[in-house]
């Protein structure tokens, strides 16, 4: 199956290197077009890409998303400073998750695993009012997600649980 890794930095793209490709710039309409060429490929990380990469059909079965989304410019940056938990900044960043969630499902006979890694992005989608900002499907994912994810205690677990997923 092909994976991709959404990662909200070029920093933080560096601790997926050993794991598989980091792509930016001119590399990455490359990559996008190896991941529908129908042949496995990946990982694939990509830095603040949450939105304009379409990976439907089998482009991407696991979609794993490490780290809250940042800032898109200096004045986004600027209004995270200044507006820190207020609803504007959390309704941006709900966007960005839902359109980092929404990469490789983009038709009803789409699939694939959402893999959500990072304590600050998992400690921000479980938090009732950003969950209250997201559409009903996602919230009944990320939901869905939660409950799965308590059955599962070791990494055997998890592999399993990601293969049952998928078949």
């Amino acid at each position: 199956a092909n994976v991709v890794v959404l990662v909200p930095s070029e920093a933080g793209a560096e601790r997926w290197k050993g794991v598989g490709t980091v792509v930016i710039g001119d590399a990455i309409d490359k990559a996008v077009h190896d991941l529908h060429s129908g042949k496995p490929r990946g990982p694939y990380v990509f830095a603040n890409r949450y939105d304009g990469i379409d990976l439907p059909g089998d482009a991407c079965h696991l979609l794993v998303i490490d780290g809250l989304p940042k800032a898109a410019s200096a004045y986004d940056n600027f209004r995270s400073e200044v507006l820190r938990a207020s609803n504007s900044l959390n309704l941006s960043l709900a966007q960005k998750v839902e359109q980092g969630l929404g990469r490789a499902t983009r038709g009803a006979g789409d699939y694939c695993v959402i893999m959500l890694v990072s304590s600050d992005l998992t400690a921000w989608i479980t938090r009732h009012d950003s969950l209250e900002l997201m559409t009903p499907s996602t919230r009944a994912q990320v939901n869905m997600g939660h409950d799965v994810s308590k059955d599962i205690a070791s990494e055997k677990d998890l592999i399993a649980t990601v293969y049952q997923c998928l078949n």
